[in-house]
């Protein structure tokens, strides 16, 4: 059936809720109702030309999944600054309907955004959305296209649902007035596969919410095996992070640019217990850039070399304590790390590598988890003076009752006895 039949034309209307039956809002049906504020439209497939023209007061609308068609200046003249969209593939010929809106929401599968092949925001409109402010991706999305929202410099903050598989290069790229990421779930933060920091809303907005609290103390849940590249890019609200046992493999740059940490629990040092090479140091997972010629690159920390290659780290300079949960320190695991001064390391490492240490000058204390006798099995290889000449402390779940220097966790940090 249609709608309106032209019968609500330049009437006081206020609200419409159209029957289920029907199918097109016919072309001028509500023009020139000036009071209109709210309209349901279920089951709506077509919205004809001119259907909404001047309904200034209508500050909302929502094209339900059946909507598949927008006629030419349909919405002109609203003040529409709220539009929910649920139809992946709907066709805006020049609706208008985009001309004042601040918040989108999206419900389909696919967010292409302004994507040039075939958006879900047509061409015409592309100049107009700049200045959406809030981004709601409603449960059931599952990717964001390449390019989706990128240039969209008002936008400010963006809503990530659960379902939300794959992001897209540069979906956000030039978004700079991003303030905050919305999610539900870590868990499945982490396992997202981001394909450039640019697809990462976090490389501009810092701060990520998590049921609406700004995440500071990040801790992984057990349930999270992996960290996806570039999870927590830029993510500059973190303070703290603590990594389960259970992650197997952390991504690049997961943790580039987190310039606020100051400590940090990992189940191993680098990319994962089985890493080597450049993947193999501390700083792996904040990222880096390498030179051929200098072994010092500004912003950034040398820990490895390869012939004439550096790699040159981006390891936080507010970082202090780092406690290492799991697996072998290896050759130049902590190089250069100068801003440490305290670590803590598993009673299970047999061995510390050359250089683990080196030049990590403000490190003071090392909490051993283990015993004395324990600590005097492992094998420690050279370069590694900074580590041995530290004040060491050993694990005791109660208070000792001989002398020495011990230590056990109150709330979750190491504490002296």
């Amino acid at each position: 059936g249609t709608g309106g039949e032209n019968g609500f034309y330049n009437t006081l209307v206020k609200k419409v809720i159209l029957p289920s039956t029907v199918a097109t809002v016919n072309s001028i049906a509500f023009q020139n109702c000036y009071f209109l504020e709210s309209v349901e439209m279920p089951n709506v497939v077509n919205i004809a030309s001119g259907a909404f023209y001047n309904c200034s007061a209508l500050q909302e609308i929502v094209l339900p999944e059946s909507c598949t068609s927008l006629g030419y200046n349909a919405f002109y003249g609203c003040n529409i600054k709220k539009v929910t969209i649920k139809n992946d593939n709907f066709t805006d010929d020049y609706s208008r309907i985009f001309e004042k809106m601040e918040e989108l929401s999206f419900g389909g599968k696919s967010f292409k955004g302004k994507n040039m092949s075939g958006g879900n925001i047509s061409e015409n409109a592309k100049s107009i959305v700049k200045q959406i402010k809030k981004l709601v991706l409603l449960d059931g999305v599952t990717e964001i296209w390449e390019n989706a929202c990128k240039g969209w410099e008002n936008l400010e903050s963006v809503t990530i649902p659960n379902t939300l598989t794959s992001f897209s290069n540069y979906a956000f790229e030039y978004c700079s007035s991003l303030k905050g990421v919305y999610i539900t779930d870590i868990a499945v933060w982490c396992n997202i596969p981001f394909d450039s920091a640019y697809a990462n809303p976090l490389y501009y907005a810092n701060n990520l919410y998590l049921n609406n609290e700004l995440v500071t103390e990040l801790v992984i849940p057990d349930s999270v095996t992996s960290i996806g590249n570039y999870a927590f890019y830029s993510c500059s609200s973190l303070t703290s992070v603590k990594i389960p046992e259970s992650v197997t493999s952390i991504g690049k740059d997961a943790f580039y640019g987190c310039s606020s940490l100051t400590e940090m629990t990992i189940p191993f040092v680098g990319e994962s217990k089985f890493a080597t090479g450049y993947k193999a140091v501390f700083g792996y997972i904040f990222g880096y850039y390498t030179t051929s010629s200098s072994p010092s690159w500004s912003g950034a920390t040398y820990q490895y070399s390869s012939g004439y290659e550096y790699y040159h780290y981006y390891i936080p300079t507010s970082l202090r304590e780092v406690t290492v949960t799991g697996g072998d320190i290896g050759s130049s695991a902590f190089y250069n790390c100068s801003s440490l001064t305290s670590v803590v390391i598993p009673d299970s490492v047999t061995s510390i590598g050359s250089s683990a240490f080196y030049n990590c000058s403000s490190l003071k204390m090392v909490y051993y988890k283990g015993t004395a006798s324990a600590w005097a099995e492992i094998s420690i290889d050279d370069n590694n003076s900074i580590l041995t000449n530290a004040t060491r402390y050993y694990y005791s779940e109660t208070q000792p009752t001989t002398t020495g220097n011990y230590w056990h966790y109150v709330n979750g940090k190491p504490t002296r006895w």
